[in-house]
C-alpha cells in the first residue's frame, strides 16, 4: 500500500511538471516566432526529436513492419498540420489563448470519431461540448474586436484543435 501511494504521489507530481512544461511552451514559443521563422523553429523542434528517438531505438525501427510505416507517416502528417496550424496561429493571438482553444481538442474528439469512424459520442459529451463552444466563444470574442489578427489566430488554432483530434482518432483506429 505504501508503494502505491508513493508511486501515485510521483505521478501526480509529473503529471503537474507536464502540466507546466506544456503551459510554459506556448510563451518560449510565443517569443521564439517572433524572432525566428514558424517552420524553422518546428524543423529544429522535429528534427532533433527525430535524430534522439532514431538514435535511441534505431535497431526497433529498422524491423518495424511495413504498416506500421505507412500508419506512422499518416499520423505524421496530420500531426504536421495540427503543428504548423496551431504555431500559425500562436503569432497572431496570445499564448493563452492558443493555450486554452488547442485544449479544445478534447471536446471535438468525440465529434469528429462520430463524423469519421461513426463511434456516436455519449451524452456526457455533448454537455461538455456544450459548455466548451460557450467557453471558446467567450474567448474569441472577449475584447479582441479591434484585433483582427486574434480571431485569424484564434480561429487557426481551431483549425489546429480538429487536427490533433483527428490524430487520436486515427492512432485508435491504427491500433
Amino acid at each position: 500500500m505504501v508503494k502505491s501511494k508513493k508511486l501515485n504521489i510521483l505521478g501526480l507530481i509529473l503529471l503537474f511538471a507536464t502540466t507546466i512544461s506544456w503551459g510554459t511552451s506556448f510563451i518560449i514559443l510565443k517569443n521564439t516566432i517572433e524572432t525566428v521563422s514558424v517552420f524553422y523553429v518546428i524543423a529544429i523542434r522535429f528534427t532533433l526529436s527525430s535524430l534522439l528517438i532514431g538514435a535511441i531505438f534505431f535497431k526497433k525501427i529498422i524491423k518495424t513492419p511495413k504498416r506500421t510505416i505507412l500508419n506512422g507517416i499518416i499520423l505524421g502528417v496530420i500531426l504536421t498540420f495540427a503543428y504548423d496550424i496551431q504555431t500559425f496561429g500562436l503569432a497572431e493571438t496570445s499564448p493563452a489563448r492558443n493555450a486554452f482553444l488547442t485544449g479544445s481538442y478534447c471536446i471535438l474528439t468525440p465529434f469528429l470519431a462520430w463524423l469519421l469512424i461513426k463511434k456516436r459520442p455519449a451524452l456526457y459529451n455533448v454537455l461538455a461540448a456544450v459548455l466548451c463552444i460557450l467557453g471558446i466563444a467567450l474567448v474569441v470574442f472577449s475584447g479582441s474586436s479591434d484585433n483582427g489578427g486574434m480571431i485569424i489566430g484564434d480561429l487557426l488554432t481551431l483549425l489546429a484543435a480538429v487536427f490533433y483530434a483527428m490524430q487520436i482518432i486515427f492512432i485508435d483506429k491504427f491500433q
